[in-house]
């Protein structure tokens, strides 16, 4: 009765699509975030070895 709902009326339809939104905005996030500390954790990885060379 209740996935009846959410696939034939407006209010369903719409819920179902705001779930799936998040979902995929969710996992947009996390491999953005990842990638950002990658880069981050890589430029501070060469700041630090131009730091001892410069010793």
């Amino acid at each position: 009765m209740m996935l009846k709902e959410l696939l034939t009326t407006d209010v369903g339809v719409l819920s179902l699509l705001s779930i799936l939104f998040m979902i995929v905005m969710s996992i947009y996030l996390y491999f953005w975030v990842e990638k950002k500390v990658k880069e981050d954790t890589q430029a501070h990885e060469k700041e630090q070895r131009a730091a001892i060379k410069a010793k």
